[in-house]
């Protein structure tokens, strides 16, 4: 774990800025003036722009999910590890690319080919991992604004009240299995002809099964409808039994939570 952050903190940063600083001393050929544009460099991307475009310009990585739990490790690390691989491949684009404009011989020139052919390679990869970076955030934000969105919606509508629940669930590895037993009352002036529950969207449903055996159910994203062998009248109360499994797909947590807090 521990080795974890030197090579996705310190190994990047240090690569893309020793890359960068190559590449400045080489148009410059003043070390005084490429320490000072590196520095208003970093300083502009602390203070100013380090958390433009999904964190993309966060060079030092303070902003990636790089925390660790004993209980359920990294948090996110795919999206700290595209980050963290973009800035090396930067770093290595930029050092080739400063190899490539020093004075050389004529007779060295497929030598400058090579470094500028490998400075398009490096480049290419990082703008590749970037674009997948940005991308993935902005799928993420995607899918909770839908939830909201449907959460809007069914705010408006007739909805049972939830008496008990007892939850029979199993461990498998990173997935869980689990058995709820509802038990619920129409407290509503009419007679409700669907169920609506929440479960997140990265559990699927095995079976829905009631009083009269198993039931049809209808899922979009997190709501699961299920649809009884016949209606609830006001004031009376029903039970089901909804089997699933999967994995919990943090996505969809607290999507009431704005993006940014």
């Amino acid at each position: 774990v521990y080795i974890f952050y030197p090579l996705a903190i310190t190994f990047p940063m240090v690569t893309f800025l020793l890359g960068l600083a190559f590449l400045i001393d080489r148009f410059t050929k003043d070390g005084a003036i490429t320490l000072v544009c590196l520095l208003v460099y970093i300083g502009v991307m602390i203070f100013f722009l380090d958390s433009s475009w999904n964190h993309l310009l966060d060079f030092r990585g303070v902003r990636a999910p790089e925390l660790y739990s004993g209980i359920v490790g990294f948090g996110n690390v795919r999206e700290a590890l595209l980050l963290r691989s973009m800035y090396f491949l930067l770093g290595l684009s930029l050092a080739w690319l400063a190899v490539g404009f020093m004075s050389r011989l004529p007779q060295s020139r497929y030598g400058q080919l090579w470094s500028f052919g490998l400075a398009a390679i490096f480049l290419t990869g990082a703008l590749v991992l970037g674009n997948a970076h940005h991308s993935g955030i902005e799928k993420d934000r995607g899918l909770r604004r839908e939830i909201r969105i449907l959460n809007d919606q069914l705010s408006r509508t007739p909805r049972i009240t939830l008496d008990t629940c007892k939850i029979d669930l199993i461990h498998r590895g990173r997935e869980i299995e689990a058995s709820a037993m509802l038990r619920f009352t129409n407290r509503t002036p009419e007679p409700l002809d669907r169920y609506t529950f929440s479960l997140n969207p990265g559990l699927h449903i095995i079976e829905v099964s009631g009083a009269s055996g198993t039931l049809a159910t209808e899922r979009r994203l997190h709501m699961l409808t299920v649809i009884p062998a016949r209606s609830l009248a006001s004031g009376t109360s029903d039970s089901l039994i909804i089997r699933y499994q999967g994995s919990i797909d943090e996505r969809a947590c607290y999507p009431d939570i704005p993006d940014f807090e």
